[in-house]
């Protein structure tokens, strides 16, 4: 019995199968869409983007300004973000430089939370810096400071 592998044709750029694959999402407007979807937190922030999400982005026939955009909102947000989607629009318009969206509709439906992660504060090694480095540091009368200089010296000693 032969391995034979599966032949796919010539080997192609990633760049060809790139466009073959992303042309029919990127169509009307789908580059803007796109790239809100990317940069949601960038464009209006943390309060916002936790409590929504863009859905669409249509455009009126034939122009490539004044779009509606639809956004998916936490039914408890949604008097907030209704108050605020003039402030959305200005921020969307700054953000691509020119007035993409004249519209905002909203669309009540819970969105899954995002898990915000604990961060850990990192624990420095236990290492003892050099007694020069150490008398010197202590020779300083700002307690607070004294204590700042050792873990900073803690933390490169521990980076090496």
């Amino acid at each position: 019995m032969t391995n034979k592998r599966p032949y796919f044709g010539k080997p192609r750029t990633l760049s060809t199968l790139i466009d073959i694959v992303a042309k029919p999402h990127l169509k009307k407007g789908g580059y803007y869409f796109a790239t809100l979807m990317l940069d949601w937190p960038k464009i209006v922030g943390d309060t916002i983007s936790n409590n929504t999400m863009p859905l669409r982005l249509i455009f009126p026939k034939g122009q490539g300004a004044g779009a509606t955009l639809t956004l998916q909102v936490n039914p408890a947000a949604a008097l907030m973000v209704g108050f605020q989607s003039g402030l959305i629009i200005e921020k969307i318009a700054a953000f691509y430089g020119k007035r993409l969206v004249s519209a905002i509709t909203l669309n009540q439906s819970p969105i899954a939370m995002k898990q915000q992660k604990n961060k850990r504060i990192n624990q420095p090694k236990e290492h003892k810096l050099p007694a020069n480095i150490t008398e010197r540091i202590h020779e300083i009368n700002n307690q607070a400071l004294q204590q700042a200089l050792e873990r900073l010296g803690c933390e490169i000693v521990n980076k090496k």
